[in-house]
């Protein structure tokens, strides 16, 4: 038990398509939840998912973060990556196996709808992926339709 509400009440994707377990620990400025690798996801071959997959790690770790937040009322809301930058993987695939734990940092934009955070992936041993990833959130993200 960590404390936190269950990751599907802070995040909307569902099924394999949640690549997110848990939230392992949260403040103001930062999240920390633990990845998962669903070997059934249609991206995956033979059981493991692209490397680059770690970056939909981070993105649903900032979805997570803004509800945690108290963005939405504490429930996940609808958001579109704006923009990744400086992305960097060191392996090729991810492995349903790997115990992997996704860190977020928010570094700008406060409450407001676009938000810059610092996010990485790392498998227990040693950071694997890390970048920049720009979010709009809430009403922004989906022309008023909330």
């Amino acid at each position: 038990m960590t404390g936190f509400p269950d990751i599907e009440a802070l995040v909307p994707h569902r099924g394999p398509a949640l690549w997110l377990d848990a939230v392992l620990a949260h403040d103001a400025t930062t999240t920390r939840c633990r990845g998962r690798v669903v070997a059934s996801h249609p991206l995956a071959v033979d059981g493991t998912l692209p490397g680059v997959g770690a970056m939909e790690m981070i993105a649903q770790t900032t979805a997570a973060h803004s509800a945690l937040c108290g963005r939405a009322g504490g429930r996940a809301e609808n958001g579109v990556v704006a923009g990744v930058s400086g992305f960097t993987v060191d392996i090729a695939e991810l492995a349903p196996t790997a115990d992997l734990i996704v860190t977020v940092t928010q570094i700008e934009g406060g409450d407001g709808p676009m938000a810059v955070f610092q996010g990485s992936v790392s498998d227990g041993r040693a950071e694997i992926a890390r970048g920049r990833i720009t979010v709009v959130r809430g009403e922004a993200a989906t022309g008023g339709a909330g």
